[in-house]
């Protein structure tokens, strides 16, 4: 399957559980450019923790490639909401019109659940990066105000060991 980025992977997905919630809102998101900025050399080796990220200048980022493309970003090197603030991480399979749709849902605690009202929906970070276990998953618009800490992460791209692996590796950097 072709990598897709859908609008409700992070933003539109906003209730007090995960299930049932997701594919109705599903939509692409238009094309993300990547950074223009980011030269190509010696790879960063930087270990990026679980979290929302915003993209940086590439001098003061991490490069980083998007998973499942050729698409690379400058990453901040802090996350504005990161794994230590999630408390609950499962996977979920839903049937959408004969589909089965794989998400991991992340539930935030209430200190993340306040970074996320924070670094959300702000025009001064026009694009969101998240990252799971040293793998950047999507960029996304930022055009949301996230009000819950429940979201679902649209994972059809993905094998079921790597998804496991994901799972696994929230919970093993609690």
């Amino acid at each position: 399957m072709k990598h897709m980025n859908y609008l409700a992977l992070i933003f539109l997905i906003q209730s007090a559980s995960c299930n049932n919630n997701m594919p109705r809102y599903a939509k692409k998101l238009d094309s993300v450019s990547p950074v223009d900025s980011v030269k190509s050399g010696p790879a960063d080796t930087t270990y990026m923790r679980t979290g929302f990220y915003y993209l940086a200048p590439s001098q003061d980022g991490v490069k980083m490639r998007e998973e499942n493309t050729n698409n690379f970003f400058s990453i901040a090197r802090t996350p504005f909401a990161s794994v230590d603030n999630i408390s609950s991480a499962k996977v979920q399979k839903e049937d959408y019109n004969g589909k089965t749709i794989t998400s991991l849902c992340l539930t935030f605690d209430a200190k993340g659940t306040r970074d996320l009202q924070d670094g959300t929906g702000d025009p001064a970070h026009p694009k969101l990066a998240l990252v799971i276990a040293n793998k950047l998953l999507y960029v996304v618009d930022n055009s949301a105000k996230i009000s819950k800490g429940v979201m679902n992460i649209m994972l059809d791209d993905y094998s079921e060991k790597d998804i496991q692996s994901m799972e696994k590796a929230i919970h093993e950097n609690k």
